[in-house]
């Protein structure tokens, strides 16, 4: 059976920047930060992050509220 490949038009989060190899890449959580990469130890559990929270509940990532918070002063409500 066919693993379903991440298209990154299906991502909806606005920190997401791309994805790779075992990596997903993000927007930074500071203005002297371009990007923040979390790596995966195979593409499985990369893509599945992707499906999880890239795609639909990206609110509920700890980058995006990271980022929310560190960056532009939001609070993420649960």
């Amino acid at each position: 059976m066919d693993e379903h490949k991440p298209q990154e038009r299906e991502v909806k989060c606005p920190y997401f920047r791309r994805f790779g190899d075992r990596k997903i890449v993000c927007e930074g959580h500071h203005d002297g930060c371009y990007s923040l990469a979390t790596n995966f130890v195979n593409n499985k559990v990369m893509n599945r992050q992707i499906e999880v929270y890239c795609n639909d509940n990206y609110t509920k990532c700890e980058i995006y509220r990271l980022v929310s918070k560190a960056k532009y002063d939001i609070e993420v409500e649960d």
